[in-house]
């Protein structure tokens, strides 16, 4: 008996990728810091970049729940980044992280959902990340979902 070939045809599954988080800092002692810290806590990719273009133009490669911005960076300031963000990605939320501590974290940023101002000192970052970042890391992502 000869068989024929298989030929109905499937249709193709879609991939969808693996949620991931946006760092966007300029210092790269600082953005490994983030990246090895978030992938240790959390399931989802990480993607790390230096300026604000490269930001955007993940975020308009693919859904991003989170994006973690300094606020100093080379080309843009954090808040800016923010509003750029929530034009291009309403659902996307925006953590702004930075040690000036002339900033007013409770100032009323329009875009970013929290800002954490880090007067610790990095090395304490290194061996205890602060709780309070990873429980606003974690909230902010189920808000995303």
């Amino acid at each position: 008996m000869i068989s024929e070939p298989f030929t109905k045809e499937r249709p193709a599954r879609q991939c969808q990728p693996v949620p991931a988080l946006l760092v966007v800092d300029d210092t790269p002692s600082i953005r490994e810091l983030l990246i090895h810290t978030l992938r240790s806590l959390v399931p989802y990719e990480v993607i790390a970049v230096t300026d604000a273009p490269a930001a955007l133009a993940v975020l308009s490669a693919r859904p991003v729940p989170l994006l973690i911005t300094d606020y100093h960076l080379s080309d843009m300031r954090g808040d800016a980044l923010a509003a750029a963000v929530k034009s291009a990605s309403p659902a996307t939320k925006v953590m702004m992280i930075t040690a000036d501590v002339e900033l007013d974290a409770e100032a009323g940023w329009a875009d970013v959902d929290q800002c954490l101002i880090t007067p610790f000192p990095m090395r304490g970052f290194l061996h205890i990340p602060p709780k309070r970042c990873i429980s606003e890391i974690r909230r902010l992502l189920l808000l995303a979902r």
